[in-house]
């Protein structure tokens, strides 16, 4: 990759706004690693997504095209290798292009079309615990977490990332 170009990190989290981050304004928001990562990068005020999924949305993003156009109204339905492709066409283009995390936007074909490397949980666990505790699903508890770490797949995806 010529050094001289700069590097293209997409950030795409499940249901997190602004307000969420320390970077945006919020006093209260913990997040460092984000904040450090936004001081020295452009950040955008605006964005709108095309569609209330998260898999249409991503690959709309991906892809330039509303989610109708390739008909990616649903969370089943992935970005194909026939479609355009954003980050295909940075590849092609010398960048080595990385996920980190789950893929919501392309077929198991448009993957290996797309990316270098996948790095994701090798369990496939998610930010539920993986045993039974007394905190209902889909609920998360205000304060510190009863869980260590390590047990989560947001914590082990990214220690491989920086590992990487």
């Amino acid at each position: 990759m010529n050094s001289n170009r700069p590097s293209l990190v997409f950030l795409c989290a499940d249901e997190m706004k602004a307000t969420a981050l320390g970077c945006y304004g919020q006093s209260l928001a913990v997040s460092p690693y984000l904040d450090s990562l936004a001081h020295r990068s452009v950040i955008f005020d605006q964005h709108h997504v095309v569609h209330t999924k998260c898999v249409p949305s991503r690959v709309a993003m991906i892809t330039g095209q509303y989610p109708h156009v390739g008909g990616h109204r649903t969370l089943q339905l992935h970005a194909r290798p026939d479609e355009p492709n954003m980050v295909r066409q940075l590849r092609q283009a010398g960048y080595q292009t990385v996920l980190v995390g789950r893929n919501h936007m392309l077929d198991a074909a448009t993957m290996r079309q797309t990316f270098d490397v996948w790095i994701e949980s090798p369990e496939r666990r998610t930010l539920e615990p993986a045993a039974p505790t007394d905190i209902p699903g889909g609920a998360y508890p205000a304060g510190p977490d009863p869980l260590p770490l390590d047990r989560f797949l947001d914590h082990d995806v990214t220690t491989r990332a920086v590992r990487w």
